[in-house]
């Protein structure tokens, strides 16, 4: 607001209520500090939460590519195959490193029929002859003489399936086949149905057909000499932490006959295994380091010691000062703003311990494995891990299972707990769950606890008292401009009565 004053008395009015106001200025400056400290501790815990948070979600979360509780992430052996076409695999645990042979006489099948296009002009219904979902018998006649095209008489199909209740069959049009074709949903000899068709040129003409499924017939032979036969209503199966996945026929059996020696193979198939830690190293390396990353920011928060002397910034005193004495001033004012807190402690002290308990029932430690603790007790690196990782190499080369088992054991207490279940039921408790003493206190953005917590609450107390302070500053501050008002006006009349007076004389 912009006034025009002191013209009569020749006082800079602006700059006298500034001053007299300057007291009632400071106490609002100091309440708006005290606020901006809470905030910025807030913000320092809800950090501290994220990034725990994030730690969790990346290593302790099944529906993570990355989560260490994957079996599939401890695996240290991979399978080439000599024709893929024929066979693959993957292993799926913890895997010996193997050669195998492959032959596969029979794939599992569907059971499917075909209803050419050719044969949908003079078809008039068809009835299928299966078993509901409690096995009971059931027949359907679907008339298909009501579907204009073969897209309206697949849906005629299914339809009828749909209100029997038939779950595990189904009808669609092929290009491919050239036709309806009705399937089961699984594979395997014993799924299967009955389909007859009547036509309208013969209507009291049936032609019923079994159609039936396969099943799968393969023959793994390891460098041993034994051999495994599969036989199953599935394409694959899972041996020795190997799962195995067949996918053409290369081999004829003679006569039926299940002994391997007299398989005729028509293309050769294997696989062949070899170790590769890669993978399991690079995610231990990368959990580590994150964990050390958590741990090393724990340490800091709580161990820094606060200069009382560096408050928060007034807007008054930003003006003064360059971007770069700002960001310095800013950062002195976040130091020790956390230190000793009780609840960060609790967390890093247990997190701490979970790591550098041994597991019962594992044969080795971490520092065994290469993950070794560092030597600096005092320091902000407290807690934290080296990794020798030749040690770690010749530990998931030759000891992958105790490896393993030292990070994702999961017994039933927590002695017998792996570091990863350990860690996770902490921060489960400390950082993930609305009732945590963490998120009582500061809250966390996008849940329940984003308002509802101390410190918001607090900040809230602050906001209103500075309203209250800044309409108190306002009144006073009116009422100051008002008296020197009055008093411009009277020097105006005072001035009048002179200049008039000096006219007279003169």
């Amino acid at each position: 607001m912009s006034r025009i004053t002191g013209l009569a008395t020749g006082l800079d009015v602006d700059a006298v209520v500034k001053e007299t106001m300057q007291a009632y200025r400071s106490k609002i400056d100091t309440v708006e500090q005290e606020k901006a400290l809470v905030e910025l501790q807030q913000s320092m815990y809800r950090e501290v939460i994220k990034e725990s948070r994030d730690f969790y979600d990346k290593y302790f979360d099944i529906g993570k590519s990355e989560s260490l509780l994957l079996s599939k992430n401890w695996v240290t052996t991979s399978f080439t195959s000599s024709n893929s076409s024929i066979v693959s695999a993957e292993a799926i645990g913890i895997a010996e490193v193997d050669n195998y042979d492959v032959k596969v006489t029979q794939l599992a099948t569907q059971a499917k029929y075909t209803i050419k296009e050719n044969e949908l002009k003079d078809l008039k219904e068809i009835e299928i002859k299966t078993k509901d979902k409690d096995g009971k018998e059931i027949s359907l006649q679907i008339d298909l003489s009501s579907g204009k095209d073969v897209y309206e008489k697949v849906d005629l199909i299914n339809k009828e399936l749909k209100d029997k209740g038939i779950s595990g069959i189904s009808a669609k049009f092929s290009g491919f086949s050239q036709g309806i074709v009705i399937s089961t949903e699984k594979t395997g000899e014993e799924e299967g149905f009955e389909i007859s068709k009547t036509t309208t040129t013969n209507p009291n003409q049936k032609n019923i057909e079994v159609v039936k499924g396969t099943n799968c017939k393969a023959y793994l032979t390891n460098s041993k000499g034994e051999t495994y036969i599969h036989s199953d209503a599935s394409n694959t199966v899972t041996l020795d932490g190997v799962k195995f996945t067949f996918n053409n026929i290369n081999a004829t059996e003679v006569n039926g006959n299940q002994d391997v020696k007299k398989v005729n193979v028509n293309s050769q198939a294997s696989l062949t295994g070899k170790t590769d830690i890669t993978s399991t190293k690079d995610n231990i390396v990368k959990f580590i380091n994150d964990y050390n990353t958590i741990i090393v920011k724990l340490n800091t928060l709580t161990s820094e010691k606060r200069n009382r002397d560096y408050m928060p910034l007034t807007s008054d005193q930003k003006a003064e000062m360059s971007e770069k004495e700002i960001e310095l001033w800013e950062k002195k004012v976040k130091e020790g703003q956390l230190s000793r807190d009780s609840d960060l402690t609790r967390i890093a002290n247990q997190m701490k311990k979970a790591m550098s308990t041994l597991v019962s029932g594992v044969n080795g430690s971490l520092e065994k494995f290469g993950i070794k603790s560092v030597s600096d007790y005092s320091g902000n690196n407290n807690g934290t891990f080296s990794i020798d990782e030749s040690k770690l190499n010749e530990a998931l080369t030759n000891n992958i299972e105790d490896v393993k088992n030292i990070f994702i054991s999961n017994g039933s207490n927590n002695s017998e707990k792996g570091v990863i279940y350990r860690l996770k039921e902490i921060l489960d408790n400390e950082t993930q769950k609305s009732s945590s003493s963490l998120l009582q206190k500061a809250g966390m953005e996008g849940s329940a606890t984003a308002s509802n917590n101390t410190l918001s609450r607090k900040i809230t107390t602050y906001e209103k008292k500075i309203k209250e302070l800044e309409s108190n500053f306002s009144r006073r501050q009116q009422a100051l401009y008002s008296k020197y008002a009055t008093l411009e006006t009277m020097m105006n009349k005072l001035n009048t009565q002179m200049s008039s007076l000096s006219s007279m004389f003169s």
